[in-house]
């Protein structure tokens, strides 16, 4: 399918047919303003003076942008003509939306106009003038050159609005008028600038009351009541407000439209700008904090920083601290047992990249006006390095006890509270101190219980079954209380930080607003160690015409945090696949009121290698603190050459289903209602594991495939697996669960082997020499095949990013991308010239360590968190800039290279999120009984057929788990989950909602239990009951992407690594 861009309806002249890919060159070197004007207005729009009423020119030289005379007369703004009769709901859908994006740039006109005519130019025509004329243009700066970019926009848009119901195309509108440089110049030096500019007014209107009354009077006139804030604020929020009205318009926009393609380019381009207009805008207003803080502060920290604009804010907190105050005498307070008061004192911390900075607010209690830019009075209390700064996790076991025994005398010593421990006031010390005591009266019980069996004699009064159950009950007061501190830590930050003498360490004990802000202090302080740490300083090659400032800080580059070896006995293992498997949760789980649970690691990679002999799988866990290698076994069928996790049956049956389904499990051996992981092997051979599979010695199942396979891949209840023939082969699972190994499906491809294979929507993308197949999972035939290469070309990875596939061919430096809706090709990219100009910059050592005697060709993909991550046989990783939202994916920016590299092919490429902490507390009417629940140990992957809806409830968790604070500025669009379930059994069901926003999962769980047992009435119940238990789980979730290969090099620091071992190189990204 081939399409052609117009910016007006000719129907005069035929226009040559292009590509969007060679419209994307074309538009890309089009340069200097005539050619501008030209595309945009054609020739005679380009030559005819145009006239307008109003005077709306800079200075000379500060022209960055098309001075555009607009006459009303000649081009009237955008006005959608009537609705005609017979149009589709889809259509007048669209004209809403459409009329919508005309409304709000009409709107959004007349702000800039307004700042212009009623604000700046009032003030620079005065007389005597109220303000110098050198701040007037520093308050509004770049306004006229955005006014102009959007006058040039309007014309355009208007003239598109004027023909919609022959057209009905927008997008490429919005394309060809925000794609030029001096949009992204013009908008990047205003919003650079907004806090300069805010400063500026706020500061002289303090000093200057004629200019206060001026703003004050100009604010009352409009219609609107908006003040100068306001007004300078909406160019900041234009983008977004775009970006959300083209996602309006392509919901409504079906596949085939001739205006989808263009829309979700139009999406692509606008949440570039705001994505660098938003980093650029952090990154200036982060320096300046610390300026104006240092300056607030009147100190100079002490920092191996060579200047301060190497120095940048990360975050700033309102935290309580828990501080020891000597009494006096006649002053009645509560004390602690040295006779020392503990206090709460207000404090703000200021993490910085370097340093974390402790103040005390000095007015605080004066609020400020929400367009402030003002940083209130603070006191130094103390500034520590960020390398020095330790967080202490709050333990549950509690303190040690010694016993030591002599003849007719028992010692028993119980060490004192911890300093952390000691530090906390109130309920939550309480419990250090009793559960200690229950510690030291568990010792006791246990030292009795040793004494009671050297008695000679019998007496029944205290037996030793007595002992056991006297231990037991004392055992789970313990763990109870112990979970008892952690939920009163909930939000309490204990560090520890060099004492004076620099020989001693103190420990701070401070208080969070919220969970949540705990969660995300901590992270964002492991976050800036990582970035400190000398093996990321640099840890990538940037181009040098890119944004410097965005690489020295750490924007969006992935910090290495660890490199993993899998196989530390097998030196000459090599890696061949991999696969992430979600852990499923026990069935069995006390909950009490009140109790806070720690859940563990929610993930496991499967990693596979092999030598000449053997093949064997390990399993690295992801649990915090750092991932471990859990355990590895020998596979006994060949080598295994691909592995995918499959889903268990979690089909319907009667009375909640799970007796039916185990049932069902034991009748045939490929039912499975757990989940499994399937392996190929080249001698064609399935081998068949669950994931919680205690004796690995042995597969659960097998069965033979007729070639050998080489990929596997799961979608809609169907396995599909791609073998060295040419074929597809399709496995189907029941309704009763049971997969038809013996009775597959054959698609046959090509004469081939095919290669891959990838999950796009509800089709199965198959690559298969140079062709990619289309095979949908209803029809299960293949529907469409086009060619993705030359015929000598051989595809070997595919990836889907939003509405494209990346694909990448064997032995072969370049990958493509291609439209999933149209199977355009979009873009070509080289991988081989950005890993050249780095091994260029790197010195003549390092060059002879990558081993660069063959060309670098491509090993394998992944597009995740708005980056394309292409592995190369040179051990070399490569990084490439993607749009996140739905848009196309085409890279926007230069590539990174990374320094650290693996000593052979890069073998896999895997994303995930580790939560670093996962704390759920628990609030419910009773403690509930322990009950076996396996029906709910099935993970979010397997998802039952029928659900029934149930009402929710919503849990008011602020004070303990949300955060109120909200960044106007950002511009991630986040949408709320709801996902109801509901489990039932013969005398039980279990209504669950859970609902995640923001990092906070809140769940109401309904308990429902019958009047009558298996028995009859149930003793002490009259009629039905229900228990109502809401949770709200607190997650701070760091992004990882894992690279596996051979070895580990750092190109900067050659000589730390010389073992060429598996390895897996962990990277923290920024999502």
């Amino acid at each position: 399918m081939v399409s052609t861009y117009s910016m007006e309806k000719a129907p005069q002249r035929e226009e040559a047919k292009q590509t969007y890919l060679e419209w994307m060159k074309d538009l890309k070197n089009r340069g200097g303003l005539g050619k501008v004007r030209t595309f945009l207005f054609g020739r005679q729009g380009a030559e005819r003076p145009l006239e307008d009423k109003e005077d709306l020119d800079e200075d000379k030289d500060d022209i960055h942008y098309i001075d555009v005379k607009l006459s009303h007369m000649k081009h009237p703004p955008p006005t959608l003509p009537p609705q005609p009769e017979g149009l589709s709901l889809e259509q007048i859908g669209r004209r809403h939306v459409v009329q919508a994006i005309v409304d709000s740039e009409r709107n959004y006109m007349m702000s800039l106009q307004r700042l212009v005519q009623a604000y700046e130019k009032p003030l620079l025509e005065s007389e005597p003038p109220l303000l110098e004329k050198e701040k007037v243009k520093t308050i509004f700066y770049r306004v006229r050159g955005i006014y102009q970019c959007h006058l040039m926009f309007q014309i355009a848009l208007a003239s598109r609005i004027k023909e919609w119901d022959n057209i009905e195309q927008i997008g490429d509108v919005f394309v060809a008028s925000f794609s030029k440089a001096m949009v992204l110049e013009v908008y990047s030096a205003y919003v650079n600038n907004f806090t300069h500019a805010m400063e500026t007014v706020k500061k002289t209107a303090s000093q200057k009351p004629a200019f206060r009354e001026f703003i004050e009077s100009r604010q009352q006139s409009s219609s609107d009541r908006l003040s100068l804030y306001g007004l300078m604020l909406k160019p900041v929020q234009r983008f977004p407000q775009f970006i959300c009205l083209l996602q309006d318009l392509l919901k409504r926009t079906h596949q085939g439209h001739p205006d989808r393609m263009p829309l979700q380019l139009a999406l692509t381009k606008l949440e570039t700008l705001a994505s660098v207009l938003n980093e650029r805008k952090k990154q200036s207003e982060q320096r300046h904090a610390v300026k104006q803080l240092i300056k607030n502060l009147n100190v100079k920290f002490s920092s191996k920083m060579s200047s301060e604009r190497n120095r940048w804010l990360i975050r700033q907190d309102d935290m309580l601290q828990t501080v020891i105050v000597k009494p006096r005498s006649h002053r009645a307070s509560a004390y602690d047992g040295q006779g020392e008061e503990l206090k709460c004192k207000e404090r703000r911390l200021f993490m910085l990249n370097d340093l974390l900075v402790c103040t005390t607010v000095l007015n605080n209690g004066q609020p400020s006006s929400p367009g402030s830019m003002d940083m209130p009075r603070f006191k130094h209390r103390w500034s520590v390095p960020l390398t020095e700064v330790e967080v202490i996790n709050p333990t549950i076991e509690g303190t040690d006890i010694e016993m030591s025994s002599e003849p007719g005398k028992l010692k028993i010593t119980t060490q004192h509270m911890d300093e952390h421990e000691y530090l906390y006031g109130g309920s939550t010390r309480q419990l250090y101190q009793e559960r200690n005591d229950l510690l030291h009266d568990l010792a006791v019980v246990k030292q009795l219980g040793a004494l009671l069996g050297t008695l000679k004699g019998t007496y029944g009064v205290l037996t030793r079954d007595d002992i056991d159950e006297w231990s037991e009950i004392i055992n789970k007061l313990i763990t109870k209380k112990g979970q008892e501190i952690k939920q009163a830590d909930v939000s309490k930050i204990q560090i520890s930080l060099p004492s004076v003498q620099m020989e001693q360490r103190v420990t701070l004990v401070f208080d969070a607003v919220s969970a949540k802000i705990k969660l995300d202090w901590i992270t964002a302080l492991e976050t800036a160690k990582l970035g400190m740490k000398p093996h990321n300083n640099p840890g990538w090659y940037a181009p040098d015409e890119g944004d410097t400032t965005h690489a020295e800080m750490n924007f969006g580059v992935p910090l290495i945090m660890k490199a993993l070896p899998v196989f530390p006995t097998r030196q000459q293992a090599k890696f061949q696949c991999s696969v992430l498997c979600p852990l499923e949760q026990p069935g069995h789980r006390s909950r009490r009121k009140g109790m806070l649970q720690n859940e563990g690691a929610r993930n496991c990679l499967w990693v596979c290698n092999s030598d000449q002999k053997t093949c064997h799988v390990s399993l690295v866990g992801f649990m915090p603190p750092s991932p471990q290698l859990l355990e590895t076994f020998e596979t006994t069928e060949g080598r295994v050459m691909c592995m995918e996790c499959v889903p268990g049956w979690n089909g319907p049956g009667p009375m909640g289903g799970y007796l039916n389904r185990r049932e069902s499990e034991r009748k045939s051996d490929y039912c499975f209602t757990r989940h499994t992981v399937w392996m190929g092997t080249e001698t064609g051979r399935v081998l068949i594991y669950r994931i919680n599979q205690s004796d690995k010695c042995e597969p659960l199942a097998t069965f033979k495939a007729s070639h050998p396979i080489s990929a596997i891949q799961y979608l809609n209840n169907r396995v599909f697996m791609s073998l060295s023939n040419g074929s597809v082969l399709i496995y189907v699972r029941t309704h009763e669960g049971e997969w038809k190994v013996k009775e597959p499906r054959v698609s046959q491809l090509g004469e081939g082997a095919a290669t891959c294979l990838l999950p796009v929507r509800n089709d199965m993308w198959c690559g298969c020499e140079n062709k990619v197949h289309l095979i949908d999972t209803e029809s299960e035939f293949k529907q469409v095949s086009f060619s993705a290469h030359d015929p000598h070309m051989v595809i070997d990875k595919m990836v889907v990013a939003g509405v494209g596939v990346w694909v990448s061919f064997a032995e072969c430096d370049s990958i493509r991308l291609f439209h999933t809706e149209t199977m355009e090709l979009l873009q070509d990219i080289s991988v081989g010239s950005p890993i050249g100009r780095m091994v260029a910059s790197v010195t003549p050592r390092a060059q002879s360590s990558l081993h660069m005697t063959t060309p670098v060709h491509v090993t394998t993909l992944l597009a995740c968190y708005g980056s394309l991550w292409v592995g190369t046989n040179t051990g070399i990783l490569v990084n490439f800039p993607l749009p996140r939202l739905e848009g196309v994916p085409l890279v926007n920016g230069p590539a990174m290279v990374s320094y650290h590299t693996h000593k052979g092919p890069v073998r896999m490429l895997i994303a995930m999120e580790l939560n670093r902490t996962n704390d759920r507390v628990l609030f419910s009417s009773r403690e509930e009984d322990e009950e076996s629940d396996a029906s709910r140990s099935l993970s979010d992957l397997s998802t039952p057929s029928s659900r029934l809806k149930s009402g929710s409830q919503t849990a008011d968790l602020v004070n303990n788990a949300m955060s109120p604070m909200t960044d106007y500025l950002n511009l991630t669009f986040n949408s709320e989950r709801s996902n109801p379930s509901t489990t039932t059994n013969a005398d039980h069901s279990t209504t669950t909602t859970t609902t995640t926003t923001n990092g906070i999962s809140t769940t109401v769980t309904r308990c429902h239990e019958s009047k009558e047992d298996a028995d009859g009435v149930r003793p002490g119940r009259l009629g039905s009951t229900s228990e109502v238990e809401v949770s709200a789980n607190v997650t701070s979730t760091t992004s990882m992407v894992i690279s596996g290969g051979e070895g580990h090099d750092y190109l900067m620091r050659l000589g730390e690594n010389v073992s060429k071992e598996a390895k897996l190189l962990m990277w923290q990204v920024s999502n």
